[in-house]
């Protein structure tokens, strides 16, 4: 039976390749990140934005009164009604 211990550099590369492809691909995963995730990130909020500016706009013209909260990544919004 025979071990092979890939973090051991005395016999084997592994460590060496690994570091060498996560420099030479960094930039590129970086790229990646910011145009694939942040991206959809930035457009989803820049959405919703635009979505509770067009309720606040449509409340503020009905004269009622109304309170914002925010909870963790929720907006709660809460309106009175008067009878």
């Amino acid at each position: 039976m025979y071990l092979l211990v890939v973090e051991n550099e005395s016999h084997c590369d592994f460590t060496k390749l690994r570091e060498m492809l996560i420099r030479t691909n960094m930039e590129d995963l970086r790229d990646t990140t910011h145009t694939k995730h942040y991206e959809v990130y930035r457009k989803d909020r820049l959405q919703q934005v635009t979505i509770m500016h067009e309720i606040l706009n449509k409340l503020h013209q009905t004269k009622l009164k109304y309170y914002i909260f925010q909870y963790k990544d929720f907006i709660v919004l809460v309106t009175l009604f008067a009878f």
